[in-house]
């Protein structure tokens, strides 16, 4: 079904009567099979994008099988309609949601205001192994095995997106500086293997992938 408009009494109009296929969240997202897909909420038109996203048109896309939106581009770059343009930001895990914090209060992105740092769980449901190992869509703190190409993400919903990335979770690692004490720190993906880390406050950086949804 493909609507032309929503009347003012919030009626959806088709100009069709095919019936689409539920896809996705919830069964939100029709598949019309022709490469279009209605999100029943808003009434709006969407394009299938990489393995299992949906291209908003906005520099998001839509996982279908979490219901969470991402922004396609790092902190500090600009989506340009084909791909992410310029230099991504590096910060450490409190800078990182400090950052996010000023986005949603200069404006937000998308018409959304509600952006936020990923947990690791959601950070790591973007992790791809095309090898199939140890998963296909690897959520294990492992590396991706075998032969699997890098980055370790789906590169049509999410370009230039090799490196580090910032979860908003907490972790320790044992061991310390000189193996005498454990450490706490924040949660990374390392999209270029896919491995998930535990990394030093203060010491270390990395990128920043807004998520809103969930939770």
């Amino acid at each position: 079904m493909r609507p032309t408009n929503i009347a003012g009494d919030g009626v959806l109009i088709f100009k069709s009567c095919s019936i689409g296929v539920p896809i996705g969240f919830e069964g939100r997202y029709l598949d019309l099979g022709n490469g279009d897909v209605l999100d029943t909420q808003t009434g709006k038109m969407c394009k299938h994008c990489g393995r299992r996203y949906l291209d908003l048109g906005d520099g998001t896309v839509v996982d279908i099988r979490t219901g969470l939106q991402w922004m396609r581009c790092s902190l500090g770059q600009t989506w340009n309609g084909t791909t992410c343009s310029g230099k991504a930001s590096y910060y450490n895990q409190y800078d990182a949601k400090r950052a996010i914090e000023k986005l949603n209060r200069d404006g937000g992105y998308a018409g959304q205001r509600d952006w936020r740092l990923p947990s690791l769980q959601e950070l790591k449901s973007l992790v791809y192994c095309s090898s199939g190992q140890p998963k296909k869509w690897n959520d294990t703190d492992d590396s991706c095995k075998g032969d699997y190409a890098h980055p370790t993400i789906d590169l049509v919903a999410f370009p230039m997106s090799d490196g580090y990335f910032w979860s908003s979770s907490r972790g320790t690692r044992s061991g310390g500086v000189f193996g005498t004490k454990a450490e706490s720190g924040g949660w990374q993906v390392w999209f270029h293997s896919g491995h998930a880390s535990v990394e030093e406050d203060g010491d270390s950086n990395g990128y920043v992938r807004p998520v809103r949804g969930g939770q």
